[in-house]
């Protein structure tokens, strides 16, 4: 699908026959043509609308760290997947957040600014937690545990995608007073 004299009508006839068949990949097309996996039709438009929603809010940095977690994720690179898909949910956190906060402020926001209930915010924190003691994912470290593998990675994108659309539309806009 990258060669470049492979026929647009190849990639659309490949993204059809994976929607179709509801095998559990989908051909990204936004840059070079990339089969992405998906456990099913909700995740694939999860992914897609959260990419597509942080392109339109001007937040392409958020969206290329889930493209990024999507391609460590078909390559079999698990720990660099969740921490590609946690950088997501970062980027666009500090970018809402005054003063380039770190994760844990723009939680803060969300409970108190943001009107969000705080078992929500516990949630995230915990899930977002995990990945920062999980050896070698976020803050470097041995890659000494085995308790990570696809599942986890898996998880993660459309887990992180779906927070970053998220925050996108409960973030307080100009029009907002």
């Amino acid at each position: 699908m990258r060669h470049e004299q492979c026929p647009p009508s190849f990639i659309q006839n490949v993204k059809a026959a994976f929607n179709e068949d509801g095998v559990p990949y989908f051909v990204d097309t936004d840059g070079s043509p990339t089969i992405i996996f998906a456990a099913n039709a909700q995740e694939r438009h999860a992914i897609e609308q959260a990419r597509r929603s942080l392109t339109e809010a001007e937040h392409p940095a958020a969206g290329g760290h889930l493209r990024r977690a999507e391609e460590l994720l078909r390559d079999g690179q698990w720990r660099e997947s969740v921490h590609e898909s946690i950088s997501a949910v970062e980027s666009l956190a500090k970018s809402l957040v005054p003063g380039k906060a770190p994760l844990g402020t723009i939680l803060e926001t969300m409970q108190r600014d943001w009107n969000t209930h705080p078992a929500f915010c516990s949630a995230m924190e915990k899930l977002f937690g995990w990945a920062s003691n999980e050896p070698g994912v976020r803050h470097g470290g041995a890659d000494t545990s085995d308790r990570l593998g696809r599942a986890e990675a898996a998880f993660m994108i459309p887990a992180c995608a779906a927070f970053c659309t998220y925050l996108l539309g409960k973030r307080p806009t100009e029009n907002d007073g």
